[in-house]
């Protein structure tokens, strides 16, 4: 079953049935006990990078001596840094999933072929079919589940479990299903301290007790109502309340949360991290 609107079911199931005899053979092939080298495809937004912490410390414990390179967008470039356990950093803006507007299949294309078979492993961590592709082709042995179809592709399709699980888990499972063990999945970031000092200087606050509520998303069906907002925020104004996001969405958060001396609005001030 796929987890895609089910109007595309018969052109998947046509793509995968052709793409299973053409590409049968990847099946055979044995995923490499001690890889040099090793590439996880995580190519959506900000919140994702974060939630993948714990699939990137749990694939560092098992894999210490592997050399962990991630392939992110620049728009979360600055979380994949504060992930410890990632060697090394490579932007690719790609089409499908960016808002940057010099991201283009052209360059997608080619850093995919100047890069093949560079790496011993390849895990894709969101399902998505055009990630699947640029695993298989940079990774030499390719890992991911198969619920939107492109799963031909893959060395190894991971098994998706049916129960309703949380993203992390579900990264989590990755591993799993090719016998690594995890731990409690809770998320890691390091923070530079000078980053924090820097940031609280520059929007002008003293005090550690103080929470920051990003209301809005990149989505728009994601968002919660800005009365959910303001409820919530009420709740926290024991201690100061910072409200973050993008300088484009300062004057939303001016004309619809309900200001104070303890509610800040501090949209585009200070940096992702």
């Amino acid at each position: 079953m796929y987890k895609t609107n089910i109007l595309f079911w018969p052109i998947l199931l046509l793509f995968d049935a052709v793409g299973y005899m053409l590409f049968f053979w990847r099946k055979f092939y044995k995923m490499p006990l001690s890889p040099s080298k090793i590439i996880v495809i995580k190519l959506d937004h900000i919140g994702d990078m974060i939630l993948a912490s714990s699939f990137f410390r749990n694939l560092k414990k098992n894999y210490p001596k592997s050399e962990v390179t991630v392939v992110c967008r620049s728009l979360t470039k600055p979380v994949a840094e504060c992930i410890p356990y990632i060697d090394k950093i490579v932007v690719l803006d790609v089409p499908w999933f960016c808002r940057e507007k010099d991201s283009n299949w052209l360059s997608t294309l080619s850093f995919a072929f100047k890069n093949w078979n560079k790496y011993d492993i390849g895990f894709e961590l969101h399902t998505d079919p055009r990630n699947i592709f640029l695993a298989s082709i940079i990774g030499k042995y390719s890992i991911s589940y198969g619920i939107r179809g492109g799963g031909f592709l893959l060395n190894k399709i991971i098994k998706w479990d049916v129960m309703h699980k949380h993203i992390v888990q579900r990264n989590l499972d990755i591993l799993m299903g090719i016998g690594k063990k995890v731990d409690d999945g809770h998320l890691e970031l390091k923070i530079d301290k000078n980053e924090i000092v820097n940031a609280k200087k520059k929007i002008g606050i003293t005090s550690d007790n103080f929470v920051i509520v990003h209301p809005l998303s990149g989505r728009e069906e994601k968002n919660k109502s800005w009365s959910f907002w303001n409820d919530r925020i009420k709740k926290l104004q024991k201690r100061m309340v910072l409200i973050g996001g993008s300088k484009d969405e300062s004057v939303l958060i001016n004309e619809n949360i309900n200001l104070s001396k303890n509610v800040v609005n501090i949209c585009g001030k200070i940096t992702l991290k």
